[in-house]
């Protein structure tokens, strides 16, 4: 069985989040208990999980190269985007 799980995005910079799989994103906004931004996931909670890295980007900021688009919240005056990075050296998935 699955569940919809929290996870806060607490920097703006590059970030590593443990999610349990099958880890689809449903939604990416304002968290109204912290007024931080965060990300809701479908995960089943006994199943493995996956080192996942995000980044933060403010709008008229570059984009990471080969990101690709997670969701967009507001916070204040400011758009904020999440973009999920390709998975580096050393991670799973790799040959």
């Amino acid at each position: 069985m699955t569940t919809i799980w929290k996870f806060p995005l607490l920097s703006t910079g590059p970030c590593e989040i443990d999610v349990p799989l099958p880890g689809a994103i449903r939604l990416v906004d304002r968290d109204p208990a912290t007024g931080l931004g965060a990300f809701w996931a479908e995960v089943h909670p006994a199943a493995a999980v996956k080192a996942r890295r995000f980044e933060i980007v403010g709008t008229g900021h570059p984009v990471p190269a080969d990101a690709e688009h997670v969701g967009s919240f507001v916070q204040g005056d400011y758009v904020w985007h999440l973009f999920e990075l390709p998975e580096g050296p050393g991670q799973a998935g790799d040959a």
